[in-house]
């Protein structure tokens, strides 16, 4: 039992004023392990214990058995029960310095797992942050070093015992790893001075910014869970996450002696912060995926075919050949594609009214490993499950066709600019790239549609 502001012991005390800061205490605002407390009277010492409510005296007024003083709980002198000093190690493990580092670690993991409450109020005022951030930081280290290194070993370890090289992997995964490590630390530290400042705001906070990073480092306890070989960091993550949220929250509750609600709001301030930061940064990029770099609305224009895909849309094109590449994607993907609906279809979902391509009149083509659909507005490549290849015409020159190239080959993409001379020999070689024999694209097919910009498409030999 312990000074709730300057942290004292009171135990073998009469109820009344705390000797070192003067803050009145009497045992009734108190909790006790039931039976665990001796309640004396302060005239002859017989003892009574607290087997009631939250080990408190049941009746709570009474006759004194030896002396028949009539006594209240509250008059009583509390002490630890004879020969067991467990009771007056209140204090949280980790600052326990007369046991050993490994106890007093797996201790205060079980205490913030199932004990918050006991490990907010055990928690001494004199306690040291540094120490504290020392415990958080060790479990973090913890969950990498037993609970993904046996994952990280076989990937290491893998290509070496096949007799494969490992390609350098080692000291990248290894530095990726020691990453994920000290970003934890840090956004850990991050949400306990969030919640610091949130409690500040919200009403008097009786400690400053080092006992509540402190208890917000002891509440990390339950990510032990990763910890557990190849499964942890998978399985217990999740579980571990949450039960850390409830853990904080008591720990900061009974540590810093505030209100439910106020610890609530703290603790989840800062993950609210960092999820709608997200939500608007993924919405931010739908917006400019959805509007042109002009800031209007691409709408169909009269006129021909070359009309249509001159240089404003080409220049509309170029600014959304990410998106481009990922309605390539799932083309490729869809290795039964019989038509390029499928890829003017997921253009269209992600980018509205940019390619205004009539499916209809498209002229398929195809060649080992590799099938094709041209018409006057553009010329496409699919090599199931390997890549694609989109060709734009452009207006840039009134003397000589150039023509946009977009191109990905699984997570890869590149954009280019080539001349009409040029195509033919350029598709071959990103047919060979990906597996098909592009030699089976004639020039004669490519001539065609070559002729074909600007005018009236001509038949595929």
């Amino acid at each position: 039992m312990h000074c709730l502001k300057c942290d004292y012991p009171l135990w073998n005390l009469a109820p009344g004023s705390c000797p070192e800061c003067g803050t009145p205490f009497k045992p009734t605002d108190r909790e006790f392990p039931v039976g665990r407390a001796r309640f004396c009277c302060p005239d002859c010492d017989q003892a009574y214990y607290g087997d009631g409510p939250e080990g408190h005296l049941q009746p709570s007024e009474f006759e004194c058995v030896s002396c028949n003083r009539h006594l209240t709980e509250d008059d009583c002198i509390i002490r630890p029960l004879e020969g067991n000093d467990e009771i007056v190690s209140s204090v949280a493990p980790w600052f326990q310095p007369s046991v050993g580092l490994f106890s007093r670690f797996f201790r205060t993991c079980g205490w913030s797992m199932v004990r918050p409450i006991e490990l907010g109020n055990g928690t001494p005022l004199t306690s040291s942050t540094a120490s504290a951030i020392g415990f958080m930081a060790f479990l973090q280290f913890l969950g990498l070093a037993v609970g993904a290194f046996p994952l990280l070993a076989i990937v290491v370890m893998g290509p070496l015992v096949t007799g494969a090289q490992a390609g350098g992997m080692t000291v990248p995964m290894l530095v990726g790893a020691g990453g994920i490590v000290l970003f934890s630390i840090v956004m850990i530290l991050l949400n306990a001075c969030v919640a610091h400042l949130v409690l500040a705001w919200t009403g008097k906070l009786p400690h400053g910014l080092g006992r509540t990073v402190t208890l917000c480092c002891l509440g990390t306890g339950p990510a032990i869970l990763v910890a557990i070989p190849c499964f942890g960091p998978y399985c217990g993550s999740y579980v571990s996450g949450i039960w850390m949220i409830v853990s904080t929250i008591l720990v900061l509750i009974h540590g810093q002696r505030v209100s439910g609600w106020r610890a609530s709001v703290a603790v989840l301030a800062f993950p609210t912060i960092l999820v709608a930061l997200g939500v608007a940064a993924l919405l931010f990029v739908n917006f400019r995926s959805a509007v042109p770099a002009g800031g209007g609305v691409v709408m169909p224009r009269p006129g021909s075919a070359m009309t249509a895909m001159t240089a404003e849309p080409t220049a509309l094109i170029s600014d959304h050949t990410q998106e481009i590449a990922e309605a390539l994607r799932i083309v490729v993907r869809d290795s039964d594609s019989e038509s390029p609906e499928v890829f003017l279809t997921a253009v269209d979902r992600l980018v509205p009214g940019l390619l205004q391509v009539d499916a209809t009149d498209m002229i398929q083509i195809d060649g080992n490993g590799f099938r094709g659909w041209q018409n006057a507005d553009m010329f496409l490549l699919v090599a199931p499950g390997a890549g694609a290849i989109l060709v734009i015409p452009t207006a840039e020159d009134a003397a000589s066709h150039r023509f946009q190239i977009v191109e990905v080959s699984g997570m890869i993409e590149s954009s280019s600019k080539i001349e009409e001379g040029e195509l033919r020999r350029d598709l071959v070689r990103r047919l060979d790239g990906l597996g098909a024999r592009g030699r089976d694209l004639t020039s004669l097919q490519v001539r065609n549609w070559v002729e074909s910009v600007g005018g009236d498409p001509v038949s595929s030999p």
